[in-house]
């Protein structure tokens, strides 16, 4: 065995914490360790109020940018990575308890040695991590029996005591955290896998209801093997305080210990909101002029919205043609808010909105639209004419719906009654004189019209410069945060307590979504939001769930005895005689139960 650390007469680091962990619980606080892989990490969390600092090597690989698993893989040598990193940075830096994230895995690995180098760098304590823990059983039954599972971690504890350090044990199994308690470990940390959440967390296979049921009952083989050492939490469904806090409520638990929810998700979210306030320093910094201004507000009062460039420049056609009777072209994909230009400019010009007509030239024959415009002459034999939109006096502007649809020698006919001002109903022989105003509405632009052959030269020339082109949501995308808050104002008026809080990754996965559908999709992305996640913070991957279309409410699946036995017993604070009375069986059948279902945590 190697050397000691400790001076004679002076208190181990192992003494030390015991002590001070011990009145931390008795006054009735909670315990909490940062598992970091950086100095400034380590900084936070401790002007944050953490207990104590885990130096690992996934911590830095999630620095790196790698998931925190990249340090179960043979990449690294851990203990001298650990070693690179931790003594320069996390122990100069902190002034709480620091351990050791140390791996036994290496078959000519001396526990004794490690535990000296870890006493003589200044680290007060040791952790088993990366752990054997993390492997499938058969895997780590291979390990034990190379002579590098779990067996070799506890020897690392063993040593780790005879030096005076602290010691804490990742634990996944209720015989691992017995054999750790029983070793006389100071602090059991119940592992439930990898973190959830973010975008580089793994799905965790268990619910928080799950998560609490295993909670309890590795806390009462801890507690049983040494009531001394103490009981904390990391990893899994506890993606943030509220899932703690609920399983705090059923289950012994002094603490927790948090690696990607204290540096990666957090840090993530700040780096990507602080990312997203530079990259919108050009908009923020964009100051509307009065002009401007006075623009955004016509554009609300005829119901569009958006203080976006695109849209400013839209508003300042509209205006510029309000009071026009010419005839025009507004274009822009499906659900940019046409058919609003166009009932604007009708009542901009003085006219009342009952007397705009609508007809949709991809719902109707090219001869059929010419006769819903221009009427029918009487035909011998066939029955009387009929009057057409353009010679009726209760209207006095006509929207046309799909010009490109229109066979150009129809589209040219319309472009003669657009320069006389006259027109002849189809099959008659009188010319009749009207001065209706057109207004037609084009999925593109003018000049892709033209380019691309699908409308008349002459009808183009007639309208050209007089055409409002509504931009795409993904082409004003500046615009997504003000529209939809809009959209939810209007859904949660009054309760606006119901409104949900986006975070800045779940608003960029917004802005950089296509929108194809654009405004109606919006509105229904709103509608969808404020159904399940009113009053809730929403993050990325909520986002993602309601734009595809798989939320996790029409992922549900069915309920199964597993499911209500343990819904029961959250319901029940886990008490079995009240969840056995509850359920009507037995206390020994619902033990049994239990028991079958892996909800003992001894797994």
């Amino acid at each position: 065995m190697g050397a000691v650390f400790v001076k004679p007469g002076t208190e181990s680091p192992r003494t030390r914490i015991k002590t001070q962990f011990a009145g931390s619980i008795r006054r009735g606080e909670f315990l909490v360790g940062a598992a970091i892989g950086a100095g400034i990490l380590g900084q936070s969390a401790e002007q944050g109020g953490a207990d104590f600092v885990l130096a690992l090597g996934a911590g830095r690989f999630r620095i790196m940018g790698a998931a925190s698993v990249a340090c179960m893989l043979p990449i690294r040598d851990s203990n001298e990575f650990v070693k690179s990193f931790a003594p320069a940075e996390i122990l100069s830096q902190c002034s709480v308890p620091v351990y050791f994230g140390a791996s036994t895995l290496d078959p000519t690995l001396s526990v004794d040695e490690l535990a000296d180098q870890v006493a003589k760098m200044g680290f007060s304590g040791v952790i088993n991590f990366p752990t054997v823990a993390h492997f499938p059983e058969p895997i780590r039954e291979a390990l034990d029996t190379a002579g590098i599972g779990f067996s070799k971690e506890l020897a690392l504890f063993a040593a780790a005591h005879a030096r005076g350090l602290s010691t804490l044990a990742h634990v996944r199994t209720g015989e691992q955290a017995r054999a750790s308690a029983a070793l006389g470990v100071d602090i059991i940390c119940f592992n439930f896998g990898w973190n959830a959440g973010g975008a580089k967390g793994l799905a965790s296979e268990l619910s928080v209801e799950e998560a609490a049921a295993h909670s309890r009952e590795i806390s009462r083989i801890v507690t049983r093997e040494n009531p001394e050492a103490l009981f904390v939490l990391e990893g899994g469904p506890i993606e943030d305080p509220d899932h703690l806090a609920s399983i705090c409520r059923v289950a012994r638990i002094h603490g927790y210990v948090g690696g990607s929810t204290i540096d990666r998700l957090p840090l993530a979210e700040s780096v990507t909101g602080q990312t997203l306030r530079f990259k919108s320093a050009a908009v923020l910094a964009r100051v509307l002029k009065r002009e401007e201004r006075n623009l955004v507000a016509f554009g609300h009062q005829i119901g569009l919205a958006g203080t976006s460039e695109a849209m400013v420049r839209v508003y300042e056609k509209i205006r510029r043609f309000s009071g026009s009777n010419e005839s025009m072209i507004v274009s822009g994909e499906v659900g940019t808010g046409r058919q609003t230009t166009v009932e604007a400019l009708h009542t901009l010009s003085g006219q009342e909105p009952a007397s705009l007509a609508v007809v949709n030239a991809g719902e109707t024959s090219g001869q059929q639209l010419m006769i819903s415009i221009f009427g029918r002459g009487a035909v011998q034999g066939g029955g009387g004419s009929l009057t057409g939109l353009a010679a009726r006096d209760d209207i006095s502007t006509i929207a046309i719906r799909g010009i490109d649809h229109i066979p150009l020698k129809m589209q040219a006919r319309i472009a003669v009654y657009l320069e006389r001002g006259r027109f002849t109903p189809i099959g008659g022989r009188r010319a009749v004189h009207s001065g209706k105003r057109l207004l037609f509405i084009a999925n593109a632009p003018l000049e892709s019209l033209v380019a691309e052959l699908r409308i008349d030269p002459d009808l183009a020339q007639r309208i050209e410069g007089h055409e409002v082109h509504l931009p795409s949501l993904r082409d004003r995308s500046e615009d997504i945060e003000e529209l939809l808050d809009v959209a939810i104002a209007r859904l949660t008026d009054s309760v606006p307590t119901q409104r949900p809080v986006l975070s800045p990754s779940a608003m960029l996965r917004l802005r950089r979504h296509d929108w194809p559908g654009n405004l109606p999709e919006l509105r229904a992305f709103a509608a969808k939001l404020v159904s399940h996640h009113a009053g809730g913070r929403v993050d990325e991957e909520v986002v993602q769930e309601l734009l595809s279309g798989e939320s996790a409410h029409s992922r549900r699946r069915v309920l199964t005895e597993r499911d209500i036995i343990l819904d029961a017993l959250w319901r029940h604070g886990f008490h079995r005689g009240r969840t056995a009375s509850f359920l009507g069986i037995s206390r020994k059948t619902l033990y049994n139960k239990i028991r079958r279902y892996g909800l003992t945590g001894q797994t």
